[in-house]
């Protein structure tokens, strides 16, 4: 019914390591995990991947979203149940709104359409059959997220709630920025222990 998809690619195999150690920390009992690798285009390699899998729902992350804390899996399991319930729900956001929306429930707004980011690569809980929707185009991963959106699904974000910390700021200075390890990244990698080698040698760090 359910799994989470990690997005990647073969440059950045060396991550998966370290998020799968972050996923089991933090999301004890977590879903399957299914992998994307490659080095060809972003959206038909995650389109592809998509089209084998089985499962109605996807939690979708990418290499970099390592798990801080501890997931709130009660927002997790209330995001599935709109899924099983709203046939027209294509998603639910875990990031904090900032963008026009209307109320839809007590832990979720619907976003409008005719803007940017409804296609987003925060973590998310997609329907699998939706995504594969709304990945028809072959564009890289920023291309897709600019998309100006209008069409009959139902995009909805969290209100204000603490659900999965991937360490994100409003800036770009968190995770793999422009193809190298930022400040805070590296720091929290060396505080889980798990600042490998391998990415080391991937990303030419010290």
């Amino acid at each position: 019914m359910f799994s989470i998809i990690m997005m990647s690619c073969d440059k950045y195999k060396c991550l998966t390591p370290a998020f799968n150690h972050c996923v089991d920390e933090y999301y004890p009992n977590h879903p399957h995990i299914e992998y994307v690798y490659g080095d060809g285009c972003w959206t038909q390699r995650l389109r592809e991947k998509l089209q084998y899998m089985i499962d109605d729902y996807v939690l979708f992350m990418l290499d970099d979203m390592l798990i801080r804390e501890p997931v709130n899996t009660d927002l997790i399991e209330d995001a599935l149940r709109v899924l099983e319930n709203d046939e027209k729900v294509a998603v639910v956001n875990f990031e904090k709104n900032y963008r026009e929306a209307n109320p839809y429930s007590e832990n979720w707004d619907e976003q409008k359409h005719n803007q940017m980011y409804l296609h987003s690569c925060q973590p998310s809980i997609w329907r699998r059959t939706a995504l594969i929707d709304n990945l028809s185009k072959n564009e890289d991963a920023w291309s897709w997220e600019m998309t100006w959106i209008n069409n009959s699904w139902k995009y909805l974000i969290n209100k204000d709630a603490d659900i999965i910390n991937v360490g994100r700021t409003n800036d770009l200075n968190w995770g793999v920025a422009r193809g190298k390890v930022t400040d805070e990244f590296k720091n929290f990698l060396i505080y889980e222990n798990i600042y490998s080698n391998e990415i080391k040698e991937c990303f030419k760090c010290d």
